[in-house]
């Protein structure tokens, strides 16, 4: 799955085997994208975010093919623990806070893998909890210029990607394929994508702002499942909701909005 990081859009998604690793067929899967982009926004800056199951070199080198910038998390080896930061040897130029006994060092490196043909730029976070002797140490390949805490800041941000799938996963059943024909799956997971834009463009542009980050089961229970009467004239249909309908003034309020957007020709 695809996301938009800023709307929530579901770009692009796609089956693949359950028994294949993460990273399987990805720049076959993201280089029409990064290309529909490059054709029709060519000045537009694409920042690719993603964890450790997506940090191969074959998409390093597709991003940087179209100028994209990336930021991916690398599953920590033993070579990086080496060459980056260590605790002992930490000088007063490393940024360092204390809070609560709790201590953040970050650093940054040239890395440069066995299977790599360049060197890239690796992010370093190393946090020492309170209660614990050990330190964690956080890596994030980037050819971005921001500072190290800001690339850290920005790919943890990256949980609210966790949401959205959930979303997606739950909200739309898209967890469950149930057909045995791989295509026809497919075609429903496609046709799922379809409604959860749908839903998502309703609410950004017609739900009250407080109300916009509803998932589609609090959207179904309090604006779709609800009781009403339809009566049927020689010009109208109307929808009489029920007086104790605790939730008219929002229903009326989107509807509303649906009907003020511009019809397009």
């Amino acid at each position: 799955m695809l996301f938009d990081g800023i709307t929530g859009d579901l770009i692009k998604s796609n089956l693949r085997p359950g028994n294949v690793y993460t990273s399987n067929g990805v720049c076959a899967f993201l280089e029409p994208v990064l290309r529909w982009y490059d054709e029709n926004f060519p000045g537009i800056d694409l920042i690719f975010r993603g964890d450790s199951g997506f940090a191969v070199p074959e998409l390093y080198r597709l991003l940087e093919k179209y100028d994209s910038k990336y930021v991916i998390r690398l599953k920590a080896n033993k070579v990086l623990h080496e060459e980056s930061i260590q605790i002992e040897d930490l000088s007063e130029s490393k940024l360092q806070v204390n809070i609560n006994e709790e201590t953040l060092i970050y650093d940054h490196l040239q890395y440069q893998a066995k299977s790599w043909k360049k060197e890239r730029t690796v992010e370093v976070k190393v946090e020492g909890k309170a209660d614990r002797l050990d330190f964690q140490k956080t890596f994030i390949i980037t050819n971005t210029n921001q500072t190290t805490k800001a690339t850290i800041d920005f790919y943890a941000a990256r949980g609210e990607m966790e949401n959205y799938i959930k979303e997606a996963k739950n909200g739309f059943d898209m967890r469950h394929m149930s057909h045995s024909n791989f295509l026809t799956n497919q075609n429903k997971m496609a046709q799922l994508v379809i409604i959860y834009n749908l839903i998502n463009l309703m609410k950004r542009l017609t739900f009250p702002k407080k109300h916009k980050k509803y998932t589609i089961k609090t959207i179904r229970n309090k604006f779709l499942k609800i009781a009403s009467r339809c009566i049927k004239t020689g010009r109208y249909y109307i929808y009489k909701l029920a007086s104790s309908y605790p939730y008219q003034k929002t229903f009326y309020k989107i509807m509303n909005n649906i009907e003020s957007i511009p019809a397009v020709s």
